[in-house]
């Protein structure tokens, strides 16, 4: 099974979705769902593998199983792209099945990005957050002149953010950080928006963009479903630009660390404004619906 596929039995178990409903519209067997949500739990609770029953029933694949990661992508980028231009991609990639369960997989897979699309609007308690870099070149009284980035995860519903500076975007320093907001926020959401133009948490391989593996395996363990904004106006974190007028363009910053402190004091200001006085939600009001950071760390 790869990591996209469990990546989305605990997405959906997380929704409430039944175990016999996930594997129907998975196809998959309900002993692997089971035992993929027994080993996310046992992950979740620093348990080892042989602490759980093992299960030997093998899942049903599919011949697009393979592929379902390029339909996905073709998908956000053309929406509107047919079944019949679908077939002949895939068929360039050896792909032996035919129209029918092509058209039966398009219908499933454009149904749940419509309903992507409309959760980015329609934002519930606990639902979706949203995750963005900043770059800012800034000159430091004593380091002198650095590029430093900024990592943003804002909870889409209440509006309460995570920012921290930090020298690099890698993926390690992404995990880190993501890690640091859930605990934070005390806890996460079930989705996340991502840039396709995040390579800390994304793969270009040619046209096709994909998350990496690592940064979906960590997602898994956390339990969230990461997302594509296939948008090019992607939302930018509320309170970034309100953080650059308040902050960042009034004070003498001597380094790194000194600036880290101001962002760490104007967060706790803010979290003191319980309201957003534009959406009436509350922090607190979405807590409850929060996925619970994990006992267990996470590791690669």
């Amino acid at each position: 099974m790869n990591e996209e596929t469990r990546n989305e039995i605990i997405h959906r178990w997380n929704g409430q979705q039944s175990m016999r409903s996930i594997a129907l519209s998975l196809r998959v067997s309900r002993n692997t769902v089971k035992r993929v949500l027994e080993e996310y739990q046992r992950s979740r609770d620093g348990q080892t593998q042989e602490s759980g029953r093992r299960v030997g029933v093998k899942s049903r694949s599919s011949l697009l199983d393979p592929f379902e990661e390029t339909l996905r992508e073709r998908l956000i980028r053309y929406p509107n792209i047919s079944v019949v231009q679908l077939l002949e991609e895939l068929r360039d990639r050896d792909f032996r099945g035919g129209y029918t369960i092509l058209r039966q997989r398009v219908k499933r897979l454009r149904k749940e990005l419509h309903q992507n699309v409309e959760a980015e609007h329609k934002f519930a308690p606990g639902a979706q957050a949203q995750m963005k870099y900043h770059a800012y070149d800034l000159l430091f009284l004593e380091e002198g002149p650095q590029r430093v980035y900024l990592f943003g995860y804002q909870l889409n519903y209440s509006r309460r953010q995570y920012l921290r500076f930090c020298l690099h975007r890698d993926f390690d320093t992404t995990v880190a950080k993501h890690i640091e907001a859930f605990e934070h926020l005390g806890g996460l959401a079930t989705t996340c928006l991502y840039e396709p133009t995040e390579t800390s948490a994304v793969d270009h391989q040619g046209t096709e963009i994909r998350f990496r593996p690592e940064f979906l395996a960590f997602a898994s363990h956390y339990g969230f479903r990461p997302i594509i904004h296939a948008n090019s106006d992607f939302p930018m974190i509320d309170c970034v630009k309100q953080f650059n007028e308040q902050v960042l363009h009034k004070s003498a910053l001597r380094s790194i660390e000194h600036l880290n402190e101001i962002t760490s004091q104007w967060l706790n200001d803010d979290a003191k404004k319980s309201v957003d006085p534009c959406r009436n939600k509350t922090h607190n009001d979405e807590l409850p619906h929060l996925i619970p950071v994990p006992k267990s760390d996470w590791s690669l």
